[in-house]
């Protein structure tokens, strides 16, 4: 998954084989992406996509033993995106992650490197300027009685921009740092040993 395109429906992601050979209980999630995942509104809480992942993971340990799982061996696994979203998780919820193990596949905190604060807000009144909404203050409210259509066509507009990865250029609506659900300093934050001490 990448946090413009993906989802579960894709058979790629299906997991009843895994689940049939190794009897583990499969749970695939959606979150919200690109402008409606990580839209960087100045002033308005961030990252509301990998704030979906964990009010999913919350359901998966309030309810997996009523599927048959075991909510001491509750582990997430991503791609890509998702691979890297697995790592960031790790330092986010290092106090109180939910999950005792990982998997991440072609992925980590350094591989693609989070959209500044300055950017993510640049980007989101650009398309707010697009809709008529403005280009500066609080624009949210003027977006939100806007046809949903329409915020993704203004959003598709926008060109990615050179990103920290030298294959990869990173989305105008992206992870932003935020100090809360990420960070900007993953390299440091890991040499401290901030970070949830699992298994992966």
């Amino acid at each position: 998954m990448t946090c413009t395109i993906g989802n579960v429906h894709s058979s790629f992601y299906n997991g009843s084989r895994f689940a049939e050979a190794t009897r583990a209980v499969v749970v695939t999630l959606t979150y919200l992406l690109g402008v409606l995942g990580f839209p960087g509104a100045p002033g308005k809480i961030q990252n509301l996509g990998l704030r979906d992942q964990r009010r999913a993971i919350e359901w998966v340990y309030q309810n997996i033993a009523g599927f048959g799982g075991d909510v001491d061996k509750i582990t997430i696994f991503g791609q890509y995106s998702g691979g890297v979203a697995a790592d960031w998780w790790t330092f986010t919820y290092k106090n109180d992650p939910l999950i005792n193990g990982i998997i991440m596949e072609s992925g980590n905190a350094f591989s693609f490197p989070m959209n500044s604060r300055e950017l993510q807000a640049k980007n989101w009144h650009k398309v707010s300027e697009t809709l008529g909404c403005g280009s500066s203050k609080d624009t949210m409210e003027c977006i939100r009685n806007k046809p949903w259509q329409d915020l993704l066509a203004a959003s598709a507009r926008l060109p990615a921009a050179p990103g920290g990865n030298p294959v990869r250029s990173t989305p105008p609506f992206y992870p932003t740092i935020d100090n809360q659900t990420g960070f900007g300093n993953y390299a440091s934050l890991l040499e401290q040993g901030e970070f949830a001490k699992i298994v992966s």
